[in-house]
């Protein structure tokens, strides 16, 4: 009898470990589907605002709101850039 028992009990032991290693799993499958959620979340959110100060910017670039000196365009270049590269960079989430 002891002997059913001692492998009773090492069965319940191993159920109980794999148990446990599936709500492991489990969890960490619901909070990488969370990050994945908050992530895209996070992405559309910023999209609008940085392609709206892009179209501002080409619109300076452009000089429909006048002329611009060489030191603005220069500045205006750069910052557009840096909003494209941000932008594909966000699109690539």
């Amino acid at each position: 009898m002891n002997d059913k028992s001692d492998e009773k009990k090492m069965t319940d032991k191993k159920d109980s470990e794999r148990d446990s290693e599936r709500e492991r799993k489990e969890e960490e499958k619901r909070q990488k589907e969370e990050m994945l959620r908050f992530g895209s979340l996070v992405a559309h959110q910023l999209k609008s605002p940085i392609g709206s100060a892009g179209s501002m910017l080409r619109v300076l670039l452009e000089e429909y709101a006048g002329q611009l000196n060489p030191k603005q365009k220069d500045l205006a270049q750069r910052a557009d850039k840096r909003l494209t590269e941000a932008l594909e960079s966000i699109t690539r989430m």
